[in-house]
């Protein structure tokens, strides 16, 4: 069969074809006479009523079509955002102009802006943990010879987290989602819930490419931007969810710092994932030092409403691994740092917002340039 276009201003041979599979024959209409009953028609909805004989062919309406491969395209994308900006993230750490990557959970996500960093990439996601922070750094490490520079954002309480043994289905989801289809490790989850597809079945549309398609442009504008800003995915634990971080009372804000810092003290049994994380990062660290990689662990900062639940033992912990570590790690102990306005550069109790990531960052490239001069 063959795909006929009736071409015009608004529909071309060249957008019909970015919807369909290679193998499908797409050719311009000129005459009905060309058609056969098997073959399909693609005419715009203005040219419809210009056309007579219409009625007895498989004719679709282009904008139709646009309208629900849009809406498919739109909940495939976004129910699955993440893996496709690691996916396109991995691809330009490729590149051998790049020269420094970030990775590190949320706090890499929120906390960076690279119109500040020069060559760098962005491999931070949300619930990401260190285990997969430093997978997917190595994986980008082992093809790009010319890395010299990684920025691991973390927590204090990072060497307990485990994202595999998380309890909750929407939190391993994250694996089923993100992690798995990029890495093809579980980690230690035994059973990974499935992940929600939203894919039109059919021998003809080829949906991954359209999506790959969009994909590609909308990482190019950054992990936020104007269609995924940062201040609408804040981690909001407080009740007035109409609310930004900034609106909030003050008694708004402690209630939400105690609500966040309770959720993080409680991983501080998790002694089995820490002595792992331990294990994983030792073994990071001699992968950057054996191949002259400046590692500059970076603990992110964090609203002083947040850091006054959050139990200290978190702080002596990671100082004392620091302590044991052999190897070369540079720090940047950010946590505590009162430049960062409790209100304006935080999108929640331990997020920063664009004015903070903009403030992180700059900070970040200049400490980067003086370890490399």
């Amino acid at each position: 069969m063959k795909i006929y276009v009736k071409e015009s201003k608004s529909l071309s041979i060249q957008t019909v074809s970015l919807m369909f599979y290679d193998s499908v024959t797409i050719v311009p209409l000129l005459s009905l006479d060309d058609v056969l009953y098997s073959d399909l028609i693609i005419v715009s909805q203005s040219d419809v009523s210009s056309m007579t004989g219409l009625e007895e062919y498989h004719v679709i309406i282009y904008e139709q079509l646009f309208q629900e491969l849009s809406a498919r395209v739109y909940q495939e994308y976004y129910n699955n955002h993440d893996y496709y900006y690691l996916k396109n993230a991995l691809q330009q750490a490729l590149d051998t102009s790049i020269t420094t990557l970030i990775s590190g959970s949320s706090y890499g996500a929120f906390g960076i802006d690279l119109a500040y960093i020069e060559n760098a990439v962005n491999l931070s996601s949300i619930s990401q943990d260190l285990y997969y922070s430093i997978k997917l750094l190595c994986q980008a490490c082992e093809t790009n010879k010319n890395i010299k520079n990684i920025v691991l954002c973390v927590g204090h309480y990072c060497f307990f987290s485990d994202l595999s043994l998380a309890k909750t289905p929407s939190e391993l989801q994250r694996i089923s989602k993100v992690y798995y289809p990029l890495l093809h490790d579980s980690h230690n989850c035994l059973i990974l819930p499935p992940k929600d597809e939203y894919y039109m079945q059919g021998n003809l549309i080829d949906l991954e490419k359209v999506i790959t398609t969009y994909a590609t442009a909308d990482y190019k504008d950054g992990f936020f931007n104007e269609k995924r800003p940062r201040n609408r995915c804040a981690t909001v634990v407080w009740n007035a969810v109409s609310k930004s971080w900034s609106e909030l009372s003050a008694e708004e804000k402690d209630k939400a710092g105690k609500t966040r810092a309770e959720s993080h003290n409680k991983i501080i049994k998790h002694t089995a994932s820490f002595n792992e994380n331990l294990s994983v990062f030792q073994d990071f660290v001699y992968f950057c030092n054996d191949r002259g990689i400046n590692l500059l662990l970076t603990a992110m900062p964090a609203s002083s409403q947040y850091l006054k639940y959050l139990t200290p033992e978190y702080k002596n912990i990671f100082y004392s691994v620091l302590d044991k570590v052999d190897g070369t790690v540079h720090l940047l102990d950010l946590v505590e740092d009162s430049s960062f306005d409790n209100n304006f550069d935080f999108n929640d109790t331990d997020h920063l917002s664009d004015s903070g990531a903009r403030k992180l960052s700059q900070m970040i490239s200049s400490i980067l340039h003086e370890i490399n001069n």
